[in-house]
């Protein structure tokens, strides 16, 4: 799903739900490969973009959140 087909904050809430569960994994990949003494740049590389898409996501959130105060 992309931001452009997001239209309602509900959409926006389900793609950040799927993130945010996206992130978590790949934060515990970090962990994992952390404990076995393995490199992590890749899986951190997966955490900040996976970080990048929910500020965008929450970014979009509340301007539709705004547009429809004020066209409400």
């Amino acid at each position: 799903m992309t931001a452009a087909t997001l239209a309602t904050p509900a959409e926006v809430e389900a793609a950040l739900a799927g993130i945010e569960a996206r992130l978590a994994g790949y934060r515990r990949d970090v962990e994992e490969l952390e404990a076995e003494g393995l490199d992590t740049a890749r899986a951190w590389e997966l955490v900040h973009g996976a970080e990048a898409q929910l500020a965008l996501l929450r970014e979009r959130k509340e301007r539709l959140l705004a547009s429809r105060t004020r066209a409400g």
